[in-house]
């Protein structure tokens, strides 16, 4: 027999192992990488290290507090017109493979955009070259 759970009962057993049991606490990475930044520009050792690893971590609850929305996303369900008796007339679009597939497509066009300037570019280079 299993006694029956509830959130005061898991809170104990929580806190007895010394785990955190509210929500986490604000940037609670971001102020370890600040102590570690003041002890090493303290001491002279790597401190632009130090730095470079605290914006790092800014930069990723930035990316976390502004991307949330686009988590919380889960997807929608799409009305079609049927095709074929035994095919449905919904479709579900997933919320996450849509966000990622759109943040591919926008490297891959700004990939594809770099390249045919530098390729006009060198055209004209060359072209200016030979006159």
């Amino acid at each position: 027999y299993l006694p029956m759970v509830n959130l005061d009962s898991l809170q104990e057993v929580i806190v007895g192992q010394g785990w955190p049991a509210g929500p986490p606490t604000k940037k609670a990475s971001c102020r370890k990488c600040e102590r570690a930044v003041s002890k090493a520009c303290s001491s002279g050792d790597a401190c632009r290290t130090a730095v470079l690893q605290l914006y790092i971590c800014r930069a990723v609850h930035a990316v976390r507090r502004h991307g949330a929305p686009a988590r919380l996303w889960v997807g929608t369900t799409v009305k079609v017109p049927r095709l074929h008796p035994m095919m449905t007339d919904t479709i579900f679009v997933d919320g996450p493979l849509v966000v990622i597939s759109t943040v591919v497509a926008g490297f891959v066009a700004l990939r594809l955009t770099i390249g045919i300037a530098s390729s006009l570019a060198r055209r004209r280079a060359a072209k200016i070259k030979v006159d």
